[in-house]
């Protein structure tokens, strides 16, 4: 069972040749994101297909979602894409890793994004890697061309609540490391052997996410408080009142 919340991760793409405008009728929105060309949903919209879209229906019955063919179901839904600062922002799951006090059990899901067929890679000047816990330790795994491979992480660690600080992200219940340029591939894995354990009474679980740092700004309930960042890992999957 997967956490469902989501956070945003910025894409950049090259647009080397000269941009023109589609045919008349391509639809110029997916719901409340603009569709600008060289993209394009539909056949004949987009200048190639690699920057071919589509425009799904969501479970709500809304319009509001881009997939890119050929990339992983997790990254699939776009939110915006910018042509002149060559840029896009899509969802990703956060990977997460719970100790479960009552059953002395550890669960979790570790995600990945693979962009290898599409016309983005990620962004390495807004995007940081962040592992977010009281006792936590993650790594991300990242490749260019799937040949060459480049791993880095961090480890946030706070036994107690009086030593979490607000927008803080050092290492005491969050840390962050920065990526190479021109990554297509991610994978996300925890060690395990931080789990949690010491300080389920107000910390059971810890987050990893390659994230657009602007839009992230860490908060101690995001440790200490079900209604924050973990509620759903807590309720929904343990059953947590």
């Amino acid at each position: 069972m997967a956490i469902i919340f989501f956070f945003m991760l910025l894409l950049s793409f090259c647009v080397a040749q000269p941009i023109f405008q589609p045919p008349a009728g391509c639809p110029t929105h997916c719901g409340d994101t603009e569709v600008t060309y060289p993209f394009g949903i539909g056949k004949n919209c987009s200048r190639s297909e690699e920057f071919n879209l589509m425009c799904n229906k969501t479970i709500d019955g809304s319009y509001k979602a881009i997939s890119v063919p050929a990339s992983s179901a997790e990254v699939s839904v776009l939110h915006s894409i910018s042509v002149s600062q060559s840029q896009a922002r899509i969802e990703v799951f956060v990977s997460w890793l719970c100790y479960l006090n009552s059953s002395k059990q550890i669960r979790g899901a570790e995600y990945a994004v693979d962009l290898t067929n599409t016309p983005f890679w990620l962004s390495n000047t807004e995007n940081r890697f962040m592992v977010v816990g009281s006792e936590t330790s993650a790594y991300v795994k990242l490749s260019r061309n799937q040949s060459i491979w480049y791993t880095t992480g961090c480890t946030s660690v706070s036994l107690s609540e009086q030593g979490l600080v607000n927008g803080s992200c050092s290492g005491i219940g969050c840390c962050q490391t920065a990526i190479p340029f021109g990554m297509k591939y991610y994978q996300i894995r925890f060690d395990k052997s931080f789990n949690s354990s010491n300080t389920t009474s107000f910390s059971p679980c810890g987050y990893a996410l390659l994230i657009e740092t602007k839009n992230f700004k860490f908060s101690t309930t995001y440790l200490t408080t079900l209604d924050s960042f973990y509620k759903d890992a807590c309720q929904e999957i343990f059953g947590c009142s």
